[in-house]
């Protein structure tokens, strides 16, 4: 498993999973968003930051 999640990552390969309906008790795949290549390469890069200055706030409020 960690192999192929190696693999996606270094292809570029992110999925984005959208918040899950209260009391839905199977997997919506309209929730996921699936993206490759370059495209993944940036939306990880966005994440990235956006975690990062999510964990700054939390630092200062501390």
């Amino acid at each position: 498993m960690a192999g192929k999640r190696d693999l996606l990552l270094n292809a570029g390969g992110y999925v984005e999973v959208a918040p899950a309906r209260r009391g839905g008790k199977k997997l919506d795949t309209s929730r996921l968003s699936v993206y490759f290549g370059e495209e993944g390469h940036m939306r990880r890069a966005a994440a990235a930051k956006e975690s990062g200055q999510e964990t700054e706030a939390a630092d200062s409020q501390g």
